[in-house]
């Protein structure tokens, strides 16, 4: 079903900037119907724990440390949908120690205790027998943005970064990485170290059900249906989106929203249907690019990302009221939309990926539902989004 080494897209997270890309996972184990995946790039920074042992003291394990509180919380429930969620398989972790050192988990633990969780990080048992090829490892350009200054050092290996395993170093303010050259460090790193600190997630998943979600993925990385509109819904929410196909095709009405090929929509209103139920979260990548003739856009208080390119080009459209549960507009989401003269954003927003609104020259006016303070809190990447510097801003916090 799957082959050690392949390499699988599953779940997505900030990579370029705070623009969310699909994760891609190295298949390092296999067994039964379970896989064992490792992410191929150091997805993010993040401190073993925040303070060091001898601050608080007591030993800082993988059971109590901070990074596997965020892994499991923060980062699952970012990096995958429910659908999504449904295939990562809670794991039981035992204690781990350091054998090239004869170090026991009980050598440091009190109580030593399995953990369950559904990411972590790997152990040495785990690591070494990965091939070295897998070892190294190279950062996504959101993680070298968290990259302090002094780490830009000259080496054979600059391209490459260390990485955290969950295991114990020679003492207990130490845990053991990788190193960027691709060998285990044994003796380990301080657990507050920032040089160090690269995380690459690893999950175990059922593979049954991640090849069936797979084959219901196109190369695009949206679901299959039968017509032209789809939407992939779990238990109480969906992604809305456009299939797209070789060749134009038929529109198709439905809840007054039109499916089209190629985003090459050719109406001028579209209403993104609010379906029962299944509230549509998303509007993906290339929906409605190059939809000339597009003037209104509708979207319930249901949307959360506007995905890269989903408007672009439509030059057409001269205003558009942002719904408020709006977090996220990706990159060139409406780049080239030259007549767009108004928007209204929610407070709720939190990025603008790059050249979200290149080319919108005629950009002049921007209606802010929240307060100067909360309008600096957005982060907006500044490579083609001058126009919403230059736009007036009027501030309508309620």
């Amino acid at each position: 079903m799957f082959s050690v080494g392949q390499i699988v897209k599953f779940g997505a997270y900030q990579q370029k900037s705070d623009v969310k890309e699909s994760i891609e996972w190295i298949v390092i184990e296999q067994k039964n119907d379970q896989a064992l995946l490792l992410s191929k790039c150091a997805l993010d920074k993040k401190e073993y724990n925040a303070v060091e042992p001898c601050e608080i003291g007591e030993y800082i394990s993988w059971k109590n440390c901070k990074v596997r509180e965020w892994l499991n919380n923060i980062f699952f429930a970012n990096a995958f949908d429910e659908q999504q969620q449904s295939i990562v398989m809670e794991t039981e972790l035992q204690p781990s120690g350091n054998c090239r050192l004869h170090i026991a988990p009980s050598d440091y633990l009190y109580s030593p205790s399995s953990t369950k969780d559904k990411v972590f990080l790997l152990s040495i048992e785990e690591t070494a027998s990965i091939p070295q090829e897998f070892l190294r490892c190279v950062p996504s350009d959101y993680a070298t943005t968290l990259m302090p200054e002094y780490e830009l050092c000259e080496s054979p290996h600059r391209d490459y970064c260390p990485w955290l395993l969950r295991s114990p170093g020679e003492n207990r303010s130490m845990v053991v990485f990788v190193s960027k050259e691709g060998g285990i460090e044994y003796e380990g790193c301080c657990l507050t170290n920032p040089i160090y600190n690269y995380i690459r997630p690893a999950i175990w998943v059922c593979t049954s059900k991640l090849s069936e979600y797979l084959q219901n993925i196109d190369m695009n990385g949206h679901c299959e249906h039968t017509n032209n509109l789809g939407y992939r819904h779990s238990s109480d929410k969906c992604q809305f989106f456009l299939k797209y196909e070789p060749t134009v095709t038929p529109t198709r009405r439905y809840k007054n929203c039109y499916s089209v090929s190629k985003g090459d929509y050719e109406g001028k209103d579209v209403i993104v249907p609010n379906i029962e139920h299944h509230p549509i979260t998303k509007i993906s990548t290339y929906a409605f690019k190059n939809s000339m003739n597009l003037e209104k856009i509708e979207m319930p208080n249901t949307i959360d990302t506007i995905g890269a390119y989903a408007f672009q080009s439509c030059e057409s459209i001269n205003q558009i009221v942002f719904p408020e549960s709006l977090l996220f507009i990706d990159e060139e989401a409406f780049s080239n939309c030259r007549n767009l003269t108004q928007i209204t954003i929610p407070s709720s927003l939190i990025s603008i990926g790059p050249n979200a609104f290149k080319n919108c020259d005629n950009l002049t006016s921007i209606k802010y539902l929240g307060d100067k303070k909360d309008w600096k809190q957005i982060r907006i990447n500044i490579n083609g989004n001058k126009c919403l510097k230059k736009a007036t801003k009027v501030f309508l916090k309620k």
